[in-house]
C-alpha cells in the first residue's frame, strides 16, 4: 500500500487539515528572525567639537531595561529584538567615538547614561525602525528621543537608526555643554 493510498483512507478533510498544519508548522519556524545589533557597521560618526575635553574626563554607562527580546510582529513573521543589545552596541559607538577607555579614571567626570528602551519596527512601503532611547547627564538632565530610518531592509533601517541615534547623543548641544562644563 502506498502512501497517498493510506491518505484517501482518512477523511478528505482530515487530510487537508493535516497537511496545512505540517506545512504551517514548518513554514512558520522559518519565520522568525532576531536582528543583532553586534553585526552592525555604524559609520559616519559626527564627532562633537568639544573645546575643553580631556581624556578621561567623560564615563558613559548604560542603564538596561528588563527585557530579554522582543518578537515584533512584521508581515507574516517575527523580528526578536533586544533593546539591551542595542544598547550595548551604542554605549560601544559613543566611546570609541570620544576615544574612551573601559578603565576607571580618578578625579571628576562628566557621567553621561543611556538606554535604548524600545526598538519598533513598522512596515510600509519600506521597514521602518524606530529607536527610542533615553540619555541622561550627570547632573540629572533626563531626555527622551527618538531616531528612525527607513530602508527595504528592516536591518538596514535599525542600522542606520542606530548611527542616528549616536550622532545625535554626541551633537545635543545640551550633551555638548555639559561635557565642556558648561
Amino acid at each position: 500500500m502506498r502512501f497517498t493510498d493510506n491518505l484517501m483512507l482518512i477523511d478528505s478533510s482530515k487530510t487537508l487539515k493535516v497537511i496545512m498544519i505540517v506545512v504551517v508548522t514548518t513554514f512558520c519556524q522559518a519565520c522568525a528572525v532576531t536582528i543583532n545589533p553586534h553585526n552592525f557597521t555604524i559609520n559616519n560618526q559626527a564627532s562633537p567639537h568639544l573645546s575643553q575635553l580631556t581624556q578621561g574626563s567623560i564615563t558613559i554607562k548604560s542603564q538596561p531595561i528588563e527585557t530579554s527580546g522582543r518578537a515584533i510582529p512584521v508581515a507574516g513573521f517575527n523580528i526578536t529584538v533586544n533593546e539591551n543589545e542595542f544598547t550595548k552596541v551604542l554605549l560601544g559607538k559613543l566611546k570609541s567615538t570620544l576615544n574612551i577607555s573601559d578603565t576607571v579614571t580618578t578625579g571628576e567626570s562628566k557621567i553621561l547614561t543611556i538606554q535604548v528602551s524600545r526598538v519598533s519596527i513598522q512596515p510600509d512601503i519600506t521597514m521602518n525602525c524606530v529607536i527610542d532611547y533615553n540619555r541622561k547627564l550627570g547632573n540629572g538632565v533626563f531626555f527622551g528621543f527618538q531616531t528612525r530610518s527607513r530602508n527595504w531592509n528592516y536591518e538596514t533601517a535599525c542600522e542606520n537608526a542606530l548611527t542616528q541615534a549616536a550622532n545625535e547623543i554626541l551633537n545635543n548641544r545640551d550633551t555638548v555643554k555639559y561635557f565642556e562644563g558648561e
